[in-house]
């Protein structure tokens, strides 16, 4: 892969704009607030090409949580987590630097923290970094996240 990035933030009030595109290869995405100001889990499309013409997208943002959490025990010291949608396709978060990770090697003590996570169902994965990598873990826990606080999670 080679070439470069170029990265436009343009705040929009309401619902809908227009925007202008040269044709080629486009990500489109989205990073919104609440009304009262709350982050919303980030969304778009994945790079794309675009052709001349007239395109209608609606890309609808979800609100976010803080994860957090605890493992105790003797997987604590050499476990990942994995964040997978309930179709057992891996959740995409952590925008920090555009760097999309579903996984997070847990820390001292067994702690993980994931900073956005998308308010809805979503599967949490305990295992090796290759087991979480292949659809397999040790232990496996459907959440269902708050929309309001963190959601803090201590596993045994």
């Amino acid at each position: 892969w080679a070439g470069y990035a170029l990265c436009t933030t343009t705040a929009v009030k309401g619902a809908k704009a227009n925007i202008g595109l040269d044709h080629g290869l486009h990500w489109i995405g989205v990073v919104a607030t609440t009304p009262d100001g709350k982050r919303c889990f980030p969304v778009g499309t994945g790079l794309v090409s675009i052709e001349p013409g007239t395109y209608k997208l609606r890309l609808e943002a979800l609100p976010a949580t803080v994860l957090e959490g605890r493992v105790n025990g003797p997987l604590a010291s050499s476990s990942w987590i994995g964040l997978f949608l309930p179709d057992g396709r891996p959740l995409p978060v952590d925008m920090r630097g555009l760097k999309w990770a579903h996984m997070a090697e847990l820390g001292a003590l067994g702690a993980f923290a994931f900073e956005r996570v998308p308010a809805t169902e979503f599967e949490l994965r305990l295992g090796s970094e290759a087991d979480i990598s292949q659809g397999r873990a040790h232990k496996r826990m459907l959440i269902d996240p708050p929309l309001a606080a963190p959601l803090v999670i201590d596993l045994q």
